[in-house]
């Protein structure tokens, strides 16, 4: 069974996964002010003022059908024309592009379609439930409780554990230190954001989903949070894994054909790992070509592996890595309904192994579903779970005879036969030498 809905939906679940990816574009404008009733000017900070921000730079014109600008005032989250945005201008988009509808950009599955009828940049503003602190700005259809609650799930984990929240605002706060002197390139956001909307007009969304990817290096330096201990979490961490929860959640949508509630999306979410032992066949070489060789084909392998799983068949995200293994967040294939979509997963990833190690590596593939405590997906913990399963069973998985009836039979099973092991002098070929009577010199090194 291949995977019908979701490859025929490819654009949009790219497009889903951008909008999500720029629910938090409004934040860190460091150079607006806003001005109180009494005429003092004052920075403008989370929570009450990235929503109109946001907005703003992607040039929207309404948000919950009130104008955006009045007066050369920005509307702030409780309803009120309050932000001067003379500094703002500068980098707001020159594209009207996420004014426009759903429903007149693309293509939307009919699942979809009822949900949708609103203007994108609205989608992805509308984020936050807590009515307390968003008074006019809150998340109230489906979609946007959707998104809403996709942001709330990666919130939650990054805060776990921290219980004592200060006030004030923070750079940062990286392994090695605070991070000093660090500048926000709103300029070059802006670049890229021009690019983005232009692929969106162009409804080239293949090339979005890059695009978005090159925000890396700009959100890296910022956190997520600015309320220590909560500044540990980069921008482009977060926006990451909120986009790729969504992403996931889409794709199941499109799975099971039915829109789900979203108190159910992390019920439905999975850690895909592809494990193998990476370490032992870069370093089973004597010469420096060799590895070098060796750990072409290994980037190669996990980048073709990324592609298979993110873009050709766009189920979910890369969400870490580690020298022998690769973890996804995808949806929840290990149920019985989705056996024949899991079936085919699984060999397409077996088919890039070996075409790529000529059978030489052979990966465990799992998929473990997310677990909740309380109200935190436990992503890190299963991804920490998978590894120690694998690697305390890691001895000697990388020869011939390794095989396990569950894999689909290698070609060079076949040609090997059963007595033939790697030849120990070049580590290239089937050993010339076996059985050990008489040890003749190496095929390939005379």
């Amino acid at each position: 069974m291949n995977f019908g809905e979701i490859e025929k939906h490819r654009n949009f679940i790219f497009f889903m996964e951008l909008l999500a990816f720029l629910h938090d574009i409004g934040k860190y404008y460091e150079e607006v002010k806003a001005i109180n009733r009494k005429g003092h000017q004052y920075k403008t900070y989370s929570p009450n003022y990235h929503i109109p921000i946001g907005a703003f730079i992607l040039n929207l014109k309404k948000l919950k059908n009130k104008q955006l600008i009045q007066k050369d005032r920005l509307l702030n989250a409780r309803g009120k024309y309050v932000v001067l945005i003379d500094t703002l201008k500068s980098f707001q988009i020159s594209s009207d592009v996420f004014n426009e509808k759903f429903l007149s950009l693309l293509s939307v599955p009919s699942i979809w379609q009822s949900l949708l009828d609103i203007s994108i940049s609205e989608f992805a503003m509308y984020h936050h439930e807590n009515k307390k602190i968003y008074k006019f700005l809150v998340a109230e259809n489906h979609i946007e409780k959707l998104l809403s609650k996709a942001d709330y799930l990666d919130s939650a984990e990054d805060r776990e554990g921290s219980r004592k929240v200060t006030a004030y605002r923070a750079k940062l706060h990286t392994p090695f230190g605070l991070l000093e002197n660090t500048q926000y390139e709103l300029k070059e956001q802006k670049n890229i954001l021009n690019e983005i909307a232009q692929c969106i007009q162009d409804k080239n969304f293949e090339k979005g989903f890059y695009l978005a990817r090159k925000l890396k290096g700009i959100w890296s330096n910022a956190p997520a949070d600015t309320r220590p201990p909560f500044n540990d979490t980069t921008l482009w961490n977060h926006a990451y894994m909120v986009s790729s929860i969504f992403k996931a959640t889409v794709a199941y949508t499109l799975l099971k054909k039915e829109i789900i509630k979203p108190e159910k999306i992390a019920d439905n979410l999975a850690i895909l790992s592809v494990q193998s032992p990476n370490r032992d066949f870069l370093t089973g070489v004597n010469r420096l070509p060799d590895y070098n060789g060796r750990w072409e084909i290994f980037n190669e392998l996990r980048k073709e592996i990324c592609e298979l799983i993110e873009f050709n068949i766009p189920l979910g995200n890369h969400v870490y890595k580690d020298i022998n293994g690769q973890y996804f967040l995808i949806p929840n294939l290990s149920n019985e309904e989705f056996k024949e979509h899991y079936k085919k997963l699984y060999e397409d990833i077996i088919k890039i192994y070996q075409e790529k190690t000529k059978g030489l590596l052979l990966p465990r593939i799992k998929i473990e579903k997310c677990k909740i405590k309380g109200k935190i997906l436990q992503i890190g913990k299963i991804i920490i779970k998978l590894k120690k399963e694998y690697e305390s069973n890691i001895e000697g998985m990388i020869s011939c005879y390794y095989f396990d009836e569950g894999f689909i039979k290698p070609e060079w099973i076949e040609e090997w036969k059963e007595e033939k092991e790697i030849c120990q002098v070049c580590f290239k070929t089937q050993n010339p030498c076996f059985p050990y009577k008489k040890p003749r010199k190496c095929a390939i090194i005379k």
